[in-house]
């Protein structure tokens, strides 16, 4: 089985397989399914398209466009890409190279930059889920589970501005537990720790995502997971700070 992208005016618009090559039998005027060395046209959705490299043809059917060979693993991931965009821009070829990091070959830079994003939004997402999460506080010599989902968020942005403007006793409650009056030095000790929660996925998330933009190489972008531990030269100042702290 053979993989192909499809592109019109620097776009990928579309993938296809050695399942969705054509030729055309004039003695029926149909289209029939064709080897690749017999191929005349490529179909996708219900249109017929071609390239220069196909069988020549003396009929006027299909637009001519760039069909490029790829690879199973370049094939699926356009696919999915394909799902959430109608068209994918091209991206500048990348014609450097290093001994520490060489630029993919076995895919095109396109791709590259396609697996990028997708990793780039699952870390945002799993960032999210991570904040939501929550966090662990010891309190009155036990430990609480607190989630903080943007309406705990909210709750504890206005119980601060309570004890701020000289509230006691706030009732609020950890995961699982029923509501309890809290004092302000807890619920201080609280909203703390949620803020520290927060700025610390936060800042982790941004030193994640300065070491992807930086890679060049499709497995190793893959290599790359929310929880892992960040090499020296990817770690951000604010992230070493933190962490020294």
């Amino acid at each position: 089985m053979n993989y192909y992208k499809l592109i019109r005016n620097e776009t990928i618009f579309g993938v296809a397989t050695s399942d969705d090559l054509r030729k055309h039998q004039k003695k029926h005027n149909v289209f029939l399914p064709a080897a690749d060395a017999e191929a005349e046209y490529v179909q996708f959705g219900d249109d017929l398209y071609r390239d220069k490299w196909m069988q020549p043809v003396t009929t006027s059917f299909g637009e001519e466009i760039t069909v490029r060979a790829i690879s199973e693993e370049e094939h699926k991931t356009i696919s999915e890409a394909l799902a959430d965009s109608k068209e994918i821009a091209l991206t500048p070829p990348i014609v450097e190279e290093t001994a520490e990091e060489p630029i993919e070959t076995a895919v095109g830079a396109d791709t590259v930059e396609l697996v990028r994003r997708s990793k780039l939004k699952e870390l945002s997402l799993a960032c999210t889920k991570a904040i939501t999460d929550g966090f662990d506080l010891a309190l009155d010599g036990k430990t609480h589970h607190f989630s903080l989902s943007l309406q705990d968020q909210q709750n504890l942005s206005a119980i601060h501005v309570q004890i701020l403007s000289g509230a006691k006793d706030i009732p609020y409650h950890a995961d699982g537990e029923e509501i309890r009056m809290f004092s302000a030095d807890e619920m201080t000790e609280l909203v703390h720790a949620a803020d520290t929660h927060k700025t610390y996925q936060l800042v982790y998330h941004n030193a994640l995502k300065k070491w992807v933009e930086s890679l060049k190489r499709v497995a190793s972008i893959r290599e790359v997971v929310y929880g892992c531990k960040i090499p020296k030269k990817y770690q951000t100042t604010l992230w070493k700070t933190l962490n020294e702290g």
